[in-house]
């Protein structure tokens, strides 16, 4: 007899350009995301407010993905008219 599985492929990411403390960066989209994670690297490029400095490790939606947290910092995202 055949197989009854069904290969379920992920859909592709999707980047959008979008202005991050008044800089045009490329970002991510991820609408089920309830964080927002910027690499020190991408931070340093940028004004921003300062730095709450923690430790901590983020488990991602996927379950496995984990990712190590050097700090907080409120940062500004202007996607069409709506800024977070």
């Amino acid at each position: 007899g055949g197989s009854s599985e069904k290969i379920i492929n992920p859909s592709p990411l999707s980047f959008i350009t979008a202005p991050v403390n008044g800089i045009r960066l490329q970002c991510l989209l991820d609408t089920g995301a309830s964080n927002i994670f910027i690499h020190t690297s991408t931070l340093s490029k940028i004004r921003h407010n300062p730095i709450k400095r923690i430790k901590g490790k983020y488990t991602l939606a996927d379950g496995n993905t984990t990712m190590d947290i050097d700090g907080k910092v409120e940062i500004n995202i202007q996607i069409g008219n709506i800024r977070t």
